[in-house]
């Protein structure tokens, strides 16, 4: 369902429930100062506060459908990933799309993402920061934009994640198991 665009817009992309430990609020502070434009998807608790606190280079969007939302992945500059997850499904579904992640370096993230070394642009799917502080994703924006990632090459890293490469892992164990 997750499809590549040719197209790439100015704006940055949040997709999380709008709850504290998501630290959308260290996403907004950060573009409040850096005056990107940054769309979030999604609704919680935090979304009056969130939306208050934002200056006008920030949009909200909630109950979108499949779509849309793949439109909003597959055009991204990249999607910004500040929280700590044990999993992530959300920069796999932007990977699918071809959109890199801008990620806080850990959890789950870093099972999943090629993170950017400073010499695989062309082969990376993802560009840490280590502190959630404004500073630390501030440096992470700025350094995105120098980067030329492959949008192939994100995909193709996103698929080893797939629900039919899952399968294949679980049959192939069963099968090892059940020779021995």
């Amino acid at each position: 369902k997750y499809k590549l665009s040719q197209k790439k817009c100015s704006y940055f992309l949040v997709v999380s429930r709008l709850e504290a430990y998501k630290k959308v609020d260290l996403v907004i502070d950060c573009f409040n100062k850096i005056n990107e434009e940054l769309i979030v998807v999604g609704k919680g608790t935090q979304k009056d506060y969130l939306q208050k606190i934002s200056k006008g280079n920030i949009r909200y969007l909630e109950n979108i459908d499949d779509e849309k939302l793949n439109k909003l992945y597959s055009e991204a500059q990249a999607l910004v990933f500040p929280q700590v997850e044990d999993f992530g499904l959300t920069p796999l579904e932007a990977n699918a799309c071809g959109t890199p992640v801008i990620a806080f370096s850990q959890g789950g993230i870093l099972e999943t993402m090629v993170p950017f070394d400073g010499s695989n642009e062309s082969n990376c799917t993802a560009l840490f920061f280590n502190e959630q502080s404004v500073a630390s994703l501030k440096e992470a924006i700025h350094k995105s934009k120098t980067i030329n990632f492959n949008k192939n090459f994100i995909r193709k890293n996103s698929e080893k994640f797939s629900d039919e490469e899952f399968i294949k892992k679980i049959i192939s164990v069963v099968k090892e198991k059940s020779h021995n």
